[in-house]
């Protein structure tokens, strides 16, 4: 399953839409106190209505310059090959 990472994720939406197209891991990294408030409120709303993709969803407070990702997690490792590889391919 894919792994995604979303910087200022729309207020929730574009990650319960990621979810719902078949991502596996969404994690919403928010910078701004309104966007985490926004989609937590949304997250929470779609709950009841989507558990199974509400909880494929993680929400991260903060700037993404202060995320970090462990090497050793198998499906961000890939997903970061597979950008690498799209990157340097002409």
């Amino acid at each position: 399953p894919a792994v995604l990472v979303l910087a200022n994720g729309g207020g929730g939406l574009l990650a319960l839409l990621a979810a719902a197209a078949g991502a596996g891991q969404v994690v919403v990294v928010e910078k701004w106190r309104w966007g985490c408030r926004a989609s937590q409120q949304l997250l929470e709303a779609n709950r009841k209505a989507h558990p199974d993709l509400v909880s494929r969803i993680q929400l991260v407070p903060g700037p993404l310059s202060s995320c970090y990702f462990d090497a050793d997690d198998a499906a961000v490792s890939a997903a970061a090959a597979a950008a690498t590889l799209s990157l340097s391919t002409p």
